[in-house]
């Protein structure tokens, strides 16, 4: 019976990762900038000096069709390869998160961040995003995660994943 019960545990291993997605995901909703208030619920993680995620931002902020059918929770999260890292503290230190990741990623704007120092609560908002993201395996920008209501599945940027949805947060 032992053998049967681990057997049958080896073979749920896969799916246990995917069923947290959703649990990881709201738990770093507080320190999302959210866009739009549709019954999709739409994470992702967007390097500011990213053009794929540049293009995504600029077209979900301006598009109410959008805005209107999803729920867009955004997490700067940089890749290696852009060293946006300051840049990312930059705007998480700004009074208007939102504010200033239009600037950035829509306007062009550079902030000179030579003597920038970050605030605290945005190295804490940080590390908590790149906590998810790292359990997520977020290779590329914009790593979307969709959680579309009345699914019991969730679609991930890099391709699909049982991710089971909690009732508690569907209703």
């Amino acid at each position: 019976m032992r053998k049967f019960l681990l057997i049958v545990l080896l073979m749920m291993a896969p799916y246990v990762d995917a069923l947290n997605y959703e649990r990881e995901a709201v738990s770093i909703e507080s320190e999302a900038v959210v866009i739009g208030d549709g019954k999709t619920r739409i994470y992702a993680f967007i390097d500011p000096l990213c053009e794929k995620s540049q293009s995504f931002f600029e077209l979900i902020s301006e598009n109410d069709g959008l805005k209107s059918s999803n729920t867009y929770f955004l997490f700067l999260y940089g890749m290696q390869k852009y060293d946006s890292a300051k840049l990312i503290r930059y705007i998480y230190s700004a009074k208007d998160t939102y504010g200033m990741m239009r600037r950035v990623m829509v306007e062009g704007y550079m902030p000179d961040l030579e003597n920038f120092l970050p605030k605290k609560s945005s190295l804490d908002r940080e590390a908590s995003i790149k906590r998810v993201a790292d359990k997520f395996k977020a290779q590329r920008r914009p790593y979307l995660l969709v959680f579309k209501k009345g699914s019991k599945y969730c679609k991930v940027s890099e391709g699909t994943a049982p991710c089971l949805e909690s009732s508690e947060n569907r209703e």
